[in-house]
């Protein structure tokens, strides 16, 4: 039996999104782009990656969040726009935005990222950018160019909104058909 589990902490899309998403993915995909697309179940918004953690810190790890989100209610996410680190004409790793309720989730993920260096995680090094990963670039070629013709044209994709109510601790295991996520922890905003 494993010891250690690769964890992160972040908030699942609501159905209805994640079929807007996953319709815009197919699109994408028919430019033929050498594109590891994310599986639809795997969708996300990452608010920490904590990497391999011993098993037996998995509950500290999912009170420390529940912590956290207590102190928040439940809001309205926006998921809106369509681009790519480190830019549109370099793509590597493709994403949707979040517009309205980001700063809430910024502010979320700050707080969680400090309850977390508490355990021993370290702070993270670069400003959280709130975005939903969609794919990334295995390698360029001629097909980039078809890609980035078609990320201009929906670069004003806009999914809907969903509220955010909790905030999951997910273990990910790596296979060869790609990352199984499973829920570790289900932690509610607002449970005081």
């Amino acid at each position: 039996m494993r010891n250690r589990v690769r964890t992160f902490v972040a908030v699942e899309l609501a159905p209805a999104v994640k079929q807007e998403v996953r319709q815009l993915i197919r699109r994408l995909q028919s430019t033929q782009a050498a594109v590891k697309w994310v599986e639809e179940e795997n969708l996300h918004i990452t608010l920490k990656f904590l990497g391999e953690i011993d098993n037996q810190q998995v509950p500290l790890v999912c009170q420390a969040v529940a912590r956290t989100v207590s102190s928040y209610d439940p809001f309205e996410l926006e998921l809106k726009g369509l681009g790519a680190f480190p830019r549109l004409e370099r793509p590597r790793v493709l994403w949707v935005g979040v517009g309205r309720g980001s700063e809430r989730l910024v502010q979320l993920q700050s707080e969680l990222d400090l309850r977390l260096q508490e355990l021993g995680y370290p702070l993270e090094t670069r400003p959280y950018e709130p975005h939903l990963t969609i794919g990334r670039v295995k390698r360029a070629g001629p097909d980039m160019q078809r890609l980035a013709e078609a990320l201009n044209q929906w670069m004003d994709f806009e999914p809907g909104c969903m509220w955010v109510e909790e905030a999951v601790v997910f273990a990910s295991q790596l296979s060869r058909h790609g990352p199984i996520y499973t829920p570790l922890g289900r932690l509610e905003l607002g449970q005081q």
